[in-house]
Order: C-alpha cells, then structure tokens, then sequence
C-alpha cells in the first residue's frame, strides 16, 4: 500500500528592506504549493485562559526532502490557514528512509 501525501500551500512574509510612507518596513509575500506532504491527525483541546475560551487545534505535518519551510511561515491545510509553531528542523537524511525528512508542528486557535 502506497503512502499518498497531499498538497499544502506555505506562505512565507520576508521584510523588503523599504519603508512606507509612515516609517513602517514593508512586506513582501510569498506563497506556493508543496505536493505529497504527509499530515498527522490533529491535536485538539478546549482553552480556558482568563476570559478566553476556544479550541485549538495543531497537526504535524511531514514534508519531503528538500523543503524549507522558515518559523513565523502559514501553511494552509485542506483550506485552513496555520501558523508555524516553532522552528523546523529536518532529520538526517542517512537516518530517514522514507521521501519525508522535515516535520513541522502548525496550529491555530479559535474562540
């Protein structure tokens, strides 16, 4: 039985090195698909923090060799939109049979 990976979409924010009009950095945006990443079930659990209460949701997702996603990145996840938690970090490939090298931890909170 064959491993099917699905396309996601990573959504990377770089500063431009201009400043706009009020001395703010400008940003620029850059989007694309990766095909054949694999997502782990989600993770999700009830908030209560003060006066907030919510769900938050994470998945792990697995990324094929060769693909760089950057901390502070958003990758959309069957029409969702989630944020990078922390900073990804590949395995070494001589220790990683399989096409998927890159783990990377997203999530999002809502409520």
């Amino acid at each position: 039985m064959a491993v099917i990976g699905e396309t996601v979409r990573v959504q990377v924010t770089t500063p431009s090195g201009v400043r706009d009009e009020f001395n703010r950095e400008v940003y620029l945006t850059e989007e694309f698909a990766v095909p054949d990443v694999l997502i782990g079930p989600t993770d999700s659990q009830n908030v209560a923090d003060g006066d907030r209460e919510g769900v938050e949701s994470r998945f792990t997702l697995h990324f094929p060799r060769g693909v760089n996603v950057p901390a502070h990145a958003r990758v959309q996840v069957r029409g969702e939109w989630l944020d990078v938690l922390g900073t990804p970090a590949s395995y070494i490939l001589a220790n990683t049979p399989g096409r998927w090298s890159t783990p990377v931890r997203v999530g999002v909170v809502h409520g």
